[in-house]
């Protein structure tokens, strides 16, 4: 339509790229540390890089996402269930919807894709760090268009390598490419354009409640480093070390559980020989703060305390279920949001069905005692 609406597009997805690979950095426990890794390498002496990482990033989305699993739809008329049975079997969406859950929980969205192939319609999941949505400023839940943006090594009939961009509007879809990097909008080339069969845009937008990771990041930072810290200090002063000041000579000494020292007088009357030890460091303190902090990133995430740190094993298993019902409201909420996406999805596979709800697991614990209670109670 016009190289203002990809100009505009790119924009936002390079400033998206930023803050999606941060996130999907610490989630996946690419974590940089407060100090320099040189210094960490100076301190042990060694050649290669070493870094300390206690990665609760992914136990604080994770914790939300084995809870989270999509089912398939379920409708009153029974050939579109077997449609929509179909559609969630050819496009394995059990584990596609897993994904896409995952990227809208760690990166702040999700996107799905359709495309007609040689084997019907079908939704490829797709990457936040290629794919971004425009929506209509009067009506912000409105989608204007939106864009896709990926690199091929091999295109075209001379399997050059190229930038693919495909701009998608309501009416029409059209598809720009640029040789080599692009480096400026001038470089896409518009090469085909045609009227978008699905009468709608055909990406769909997977919002979660909330980022999971957004306030949690300067603890990670900080767990990190003390747990650095406390390696550091375990390499260096975890045991006692033992001196010796006296001006006789020492070196046959031999320092194991099997020898006994035999320390001569010194030989002057200046100085007399002088055995002792320095103390360990207490290594207790670093765990506590760790445990402070972790216990920080409960709160501040919802998460379960006993998934980040021993809870003791006295606790019952009603206390265990009070303890996870911030998770499970938590999970609910994005639950709520995820429909929205799974429903157009729905739409586009039988777009005359009205009725059409949602299939997810159940998202509580569910404990023997408390069902075996409530069929009693039934009964």
């Amino acid at each position: 339509m016009s190289k203002a609406d990809l100009q505009f597009a790119k924009d936002k997805l390079m400033k998206d790229r930023t803050d999606i690979l941060q996130y999907r950095n610490y989630y996946e426990g690419n974590q940089p540390l407060v100090y320099s890794i040189e210094k960490l390498a100076e301190i042990f002496g060694r050649s290669t890089q070493v870094t300390y990482i206690q990665n609760w990033c992914a136990v604080v989305v994770d914790s939300s996402l084995d809870r989270i699993s999509f089912g398939g739809w379920d409708s009153k008329s029974k050939a579109s269930n077997e449609k929509l049975d179909e559609f969630f079997k050819a496009n394995d969406l059990k584990r596609v919807s897993r994904k896409i859950h995952e990227d809208a929980a760690v990166a702040g969205a999700g996107y799905a894709i359709f495309d007609q192939t040689d084997f019907g319609l079908r939704l490829f999941r797709n990457d936040p760090m290629n794919v971004t949505v425009i929506y209509d400023e009067a009506e912000p839940d409105k989608m204007k268009y939106a864009m896709k943006l990926w690199q091929e090594l091999d295109w075209g009939e001379n399997q050059v390598k190229a930038v693919r961009l495909n701009l998608y509007y309501p009416d029409v879809i059209e598809k720009y490419y640029a040789l080599g990097e692009a480096d400026s909008m001038g470089n896409f080339e518009l090469f085909d354009e045609a009227a978008n069969p699905y009468a709608e845009i055909p990406v769909v937008h997977f919002k979660p409640a909330h980022l999971e990771l957004k306030n949690v990041l300067t603890l990670q930072d900080a767990i990190n480093k003390l747990f650095s810290d406390m390696m550091v200090t375990g390499e260096f002063s975890a045991f006692r070390q033992r001196y010796i000041i006296t001006n006789t000579d020492v070196s046959e000494l031999k320092s194991n559980p099997q020898s006994i020292w035999r320390i001569p007088k010194g030989d002057t009357m200046e100085e007399t020989t002088q055995v002792g030890e320095f103390s360990a460091s207490d290594l207790n303190m670093f765990l506590d703060a760790m445990d402070k902090l972790a216990n920080s990133v409960a709160i501040i995430s919802r998460t379960p305390k006993h998934y980040l740190m021993n809870a003791g094993a006295s606790l019952s298993g009603e206390a265990l279920h009070v303890m996870e019902a911030p998770l499970i409201k938590k999970c609910q909420q994005h639950i709520d949001s995820f429909t929205t996406g799974w429903e157009k999805v729905a739409k586009f596979v039988v777009p005359d069905e009205e009725n059409i709800s949602t299939i997810w697991d159940k998202v509580e614990t569910e404990l023997p005692t408390e069902t075996t209670k409530a069929q009693k109670n039934l009964v």
